[in-house]
This record gives C-alpha cells, sequence and structure tokens, in this order.
C-alpha cells in the first residue's frame, strides 16, 4: 500500500506507471501481484515518499493494455457498504449484471464516497464473473479523451472507434470531466450509440 496526497496522483499513477512499478518489484523476485494506493492527508504523509518531479525520471509504458480494465478486486458487490445514499444506485448496479441491455446506460451520480467507482468495479467483476468471453472495459474519462486526442493526433481514429466500439460493456467513470470538449463529448456519443 502506497499513500498519496489525492485521486488524481493515484489515477494519475495508476494509469502511467503501475505496470512499470508491478514489473521492477518482480525483477527482485517478490511476490506482490498488487499495488493498492491509498490517499492520505497532506499533512499525514510520510516525508520519505517520492518527490513529484522525481516521477519525470520514470519510462511511461505507452498505450499498454494494461491501462485498460484494471478492476480493483477489493471493489466488488459484497464488500459495498450500503446506506440509504446508495442503495437505489446498488440496487440498479446488481440489476444491470442481470440485463444488460435492459439497464443501457446506467448513469450513477452522487457525492464523493458514496460509492460511485465500487459500484462500477463491482459490475465489471460480477459481469466477468458470469460471463468470461464479454469484453468489459473500464476507465476514466481522462484516459477516454487521452485516446481520442492520440487517435487525432496519429490520424487513427478508425482503430479508435473500432477499439471502443467492438466491447460489450463499456463503463467510463468520472464523465463530468468531458463537460466542455466538443470533439470529446461528441465521439463519446457516436460511441455510446
Amino acid at each position: 500500500v502506497l499513500g498519496v496526497p489525492t485521486r488524481f496522483f493515484r489515477d494519475w499513477i495508476v494509469s502511467r506507471y503501475l505496470d512499470k512499478i508491478l514489473e521492477q518489484v518482480k525483477n527482485f523476485k517478490l511476490s506482490l501481484n498488487r499495488i493498492e494506493f491509498k490517499i492520505i492527508e497532506e499533512n499525514k504523509q510520510n516525508q520519505d515518499l517520492i518527490k513529484i518531479d522525481e516521477l519525470s525520471k520514470v519510462t511511461e509504458i505507452k498505450d499498454s493494455i494494461l491501462n485498460y480494465n484494471r478492476l480493483n478486486p477489493n471493489l466488488s458487490f459484497e464488500s459495498f457498504i450500503q446506506g440509504k445514499s446508495n442503495d437505489i444506485a446498488l440496487s440498479y448496479s446488481k440489476k444491470v449484471c442481470e440485463h444488460i441491455s435492459r439497464y443501457n446506460p446506467l448513469y450513477v451520480c452522487g457525492g464523493v464516497g458514496l460509492g460511485k467507482t465500487h459500484l462500477m468495479h463491482a459490475i465489471g467483476w460480477k459481469i466477468k464473473q458470469q460471463q468470461p468471453e464479454r469484453k468489459v472495459i473500464y476507465l476514466s474519462a481522462e484516459k477516454f479523451m487521452y485516446q481520442f486526442v492520440r487517435a487525432l493526433r496519429y490520424k487513427d481514429t478508425s482503430a479508435f472507434k473500432e477499439q471502443f466500439r467492438s466491447i460489450d460493456v463499456l463503463m467510463i467513470d468520472d464523465v463530468q470531466f468531458i463537460s466542455g470538449k466538443d470533439n470529446t463529448q461528441e465521439e463519446f456519443f457516436h460511441t455510446f450509440n
């Protein structure tokens, strides 16, 4: 378990460097299969944590398939804490796993810490458990935007479209971040359709 100051840092490290970190750890023959990041308050951070400018020395793994579908095995329906604030979201999340086409799309909106991301991971795990042949992808809106911009830059939009339109279940977290980005919103709309 590694401490990070914010969710942004956690997501940034996971999406860009986690594969490389795991690869390096395995070089030391440590039997480590997963690294978990915990958000800690700034005043509680250990002064020995890696400095941000040192991260630039790490080589980014570009377009690794492991950057996608990084479902957290700890975030299942069994470990979800149910309450009045998330009762309906939990109910519909379970229904999605039973009848995907009937509950498409499922849009979960709520405050921070109410379990939206947890539910997305739980849905992904349950679907993969029940129907392993299904292609399930979970990613952040930031990663979706990154892939879209990259496809535009390298004039490879057909591969982008094929990649995202050939899957069975697409789960995008923090979709509100594509607000105001017209081209990305339009492509997301077409992908969704």
